[in-house]
Order: C-alpha cells, then structure tokens, then sequence
C-alpha cells in the first residue's frame, strides 16, 4: 500500500508491534510458556498492512463515488489516495479490521 508516503508510518507499526508483543507476553506467561515474538511480531505485522489495504480501498472507493465515478477506476483519477486521506483512512482501518478479516486475508507459515 501507500505507507511509504505518510510520515511516522513505520513508528506507529512499532506501537502496534509492541502492543502485540506485550499481549503475546501476557498470554504466554498466564499459559506457563514462553512468548514468541516473531509470531507477534509477524502478526501485528500482517494486521497494520492489512488494515492500510483495506483502508486505502475503502477510501478510495468513497472518493471515486464522490467524483461520481462507477463502480470500476476510471483512467483519469489517480488510483492512489495523497498521504492525508491515506494517514485518515489507516486510523480508521485499525479501527475498523475484524478477525474475519485477518484469517480470510493472511496465510501465516513457518520458515526455516
């Protein structure tokens, strides 16, 4: 997506990267385990960038039908929001991403 342009984008994917470690830490230590942080790490990871695709989708969608364009991207509108409606429109997504969302939409394996 468009996280490239909008500043302080990758310091709020540490936020959110800290606050899935945190809970990861929590849950772990309430099951007597230890936490795995690249699990939460890859999972907050998959949770930020789709919230910004669904977002930046959704965004431009509602712009597109202001302009009083259909359904489909019309050759003449760009089809890439400017940073502000984009920084607007992840606030949302994050708010807005369900756990349905997440599992239909990632694929999460390891790797060694």
């Amino acid at each position: 997506p468009g996280l490239q342009h909008i500043t302080a984008a990758g310091c709020s994917l540490t936020a959110v990267v800290s606050g899935f470690a945190a809970v990861e830490k929590a849950t772990a230590a309430a099951a007597g385990m230890r936490p795995n942080y690249a699990l939460a790490g890859a999972q907050a990871c998959a949770y930020y960038t789709l919230s910004c695709q669904l977002a930046e989708k959704k965004a431009l969608k509602q712009r597109l039908q202001a302009a009083g364009v259909g359904p489909g991207i019309d050759p003449a509108h760009d089809d890439v929001l400017a940073p502000g409606s984009l920084r607007v429109a992840l606030l949302d997504g994050l708010a807005e991403i369900s756990d349905s969302d997440i599992r239909a939409l990632t694929r999460m394996e390891r790797v060694f």
